[in-house]
């Protein structure tokens, strides 16, 4: 059995990621959409912040209130997935009946 430090395998992960966003041609930007105010998502999102730009990943935070509609937050996704700069969209939402429609939707490939 092996053991790993998990902590020298993430660095040696973060100094790889590193080296290959300095030799792209652009800065990729890595966007996070969260809706919803829940504390714990809120976290994860600014230690997901911490570690794009500790790479050279740029980071855009998109936040809407739980009170977005499913449509209104599809369309505010699309108009950040048309952004042709290296953006990566990852939503985080907090509310469950958005979060069921909107995955549904994108595995029925509705929304792109």
């Amino acid at each position: 059995m092996q053991i790993l430090d998990g902590r020298k395998l993430n660095q040696e992960i973060l100094d790889k990621v590193k080296i290959g966003v300095k030799s792209l041609s652009f800065q990729p930007i890595f966007c996070d959409v969260l809706v919803g105010s829940d504390p714990s998502s809120a976290q994860y999102v600014r230690m997901k912040a911490k570690k794009a730009e500790s790479v050279g990943i740029k980071f855009h935070n998109a936040n809407f209130p739980e009170s977005i509609t499913t449509e209104e937050l599809i369309k505010e996704i699309k108009a950040l997935n048309s952004i042709k700069s290296g953006l990566h969209v990852c939503p985080a939402i907090a509310s469950p009946k958005q979060r069921e429609e909107l995955n549904a939707g994108l595995q029925l490939g509705t929304y792109r």
